[in-house]
């Protein structure tokens, strides 16, 4: 397995998927935050080694300048999460980089990235195919959109997580490819 040692990474968006995604990173060494509503999951995440924080705007201010993964599973979540009260936005540093893993519509993949920009973060699409599957399985794909750069600064997390990796193109190219793959 890839070794994360010495990142930081934040995670919001922690069902069954990203509960096991989250403790992959973890297990791989990185310093890993998770913010989640639910009292139940809270104390499961804590008792897992998992370092929580009370909001998404924790989470920002905890991994400045570093990985946020979302793993949310609809767009009221993401607007929520990302503008809504104690919101990521609110404590977004320069040069974080933020990968929506989730399957999120391209015109909000776009909106969120604008968004991201505005802070001087980054953004990286990047959702998973097959999401019912364990994390390393072998069988899970990611499909990232965005610059470059951003994908290989990522692909180590991804690695943790996927054998099927791959870069479409711009953002937005990771969730299209992922709409085609559905149909």
């Amino acid at each position: 397995m890839t070794t994360l040692q010495g990142n930081t990474v934040g995670f919001i968006g922690l069902d069954v998927m990203g509960k096991r995604m989250a403790q992959r990173i973890k297990d791989a060494g990185a310093m890993t935050y998770a913010y989640n509503e639910q009292p139940a999951m809270r104390y499961e995440i804590a008792r897992s080694g998992i370092n929580l924080c009370a909001s998404p705007s924790e989470i920002a201010s905890k991994t400045a300048g570093q990985l946020i993964i979302l793993m949310l599973g609809n767009d009221e979540n993401m607007d929520e999460i990302m503008q809504g009260q104690a919101s990521l936005m609110e404590q977004l540093a320069a040069g974080t980089l933020i990968i929506d893993m989730g399957q999120t519509s391209i015109v909000d993949t776009n909106r969120y990235a604008t968004l991201a920009r505005s802070k001087g973060a980054r953004w990286l699409d990047a959702p998973v195919y097959g999401a019912d599957l364990p994390p390393n399985s072998g069988e899970i794909e990611i499909i990232a959109g965005g610059r470059v750069e951003d994908y290989q600064r990522a692909l180590p997390i991804f690695q943790c997580l996927a054998q099927k990796i791959s870069h479409a193109g711009d953002i937005g190219s990771g969730q299209a490819q992922i709409l085609t793959l559905q149909n």
